[in-house]
């Protein structure tokens, strides 16, 4: 059975203690100094133990980004009318700051950047008519970079075809898991590269029609 051999003196710096066994012994140095409430004890691996802050639970980060003007042809990436999602009434988001502010993602000229590192769950989803005159597949796609040290080099993670005929409105949706590594480098945006001239590729300032979610699942 093993034993605790506690060193406690008063003029030590911090309190040492060592669990033995029949085998072997380890030593632990526990700071003096007291945690807040509900700290765990943390070791470094070394045998240095210090009170450290709970980790956090749940999801951290969830917003989307809506496409509040339709537009037509071809808009790769979509640059333009991208507004963080804040209405109708009742609609959430993780943290409730606005977006670019610490803790969120922000857009520009349709980049968009991530406020941490982590695993991020990102998806589009797009809505569109062809017009009279057409038929035929459309693409909408999903791009990252992890390379800014010459430039971004994009490269494309997931696509959707979108299949119309004459008038037809449809729908689709892209998903991509993305490990974010480094929030300078690590960036995302979206594409629309239309078959039929004319396309329209639907957006609405009050409701989703085609719009872009970010949600952090896990640190790395």
């Amino acid at each position: 059975m093993g034993k605790v051999i506690a060193d406690l003196a008063a003029s030590a710096a911090s309190a040492t203690f060592s669990v033995e066994n029949a085998t072997s012994s380890v030593n632990y140095v526990l700071s003096k100094t007291d945690g807040s409430a509900n700290d765990h004890l943390k070791t470094d691996g070394s045998g240095n133990l210090a009170w450290v802050a709970a980790p956090a639970g749940g999801l951290t980060h969830f917003s989307q980004f809506r496409l509040t003007t339709t537009f037509t042809n071809d808009q790769d990436p979509i640059t333009t009318n991208l507004v963080e999602v804040a209405t109708p009434v009742g609609f959430g988001k993780l943290p409730s700051v606005a977006a670019g502010a610490t803790g969120s993602m922000a857009v520009s000229s349709g980049v968009y950047t991530f406020p941490t590192t982590g695993l991020w769950l990102v998806q589009g989803n797009f809505t569109q008519i062809q017009p009279a005159n057409g038929a035929g597949n459309d693409t909408y796609n999903l791009s990252t970079t992890i390379d800014h040290s010459s430039g971004p080099t994009w490269a494309i993670a997931a696509k959707t075809y979108m299949a119309g005929y004459y008038e037809s409105s449809k729908s689709g949706s892209i998903s991509y898991l993305f490990d974010v590594t480094d929030t300078a480098e690590c960036k995302v945006r979206f594409g629309a590269d239309v078959h039929i001239a004319s396309t329209a590729t639907q957006g609405d300032a009050n409701e989703n029609r085609t719009y872009f979610t970010f949600m952090k699942l896990a640190d790395t």
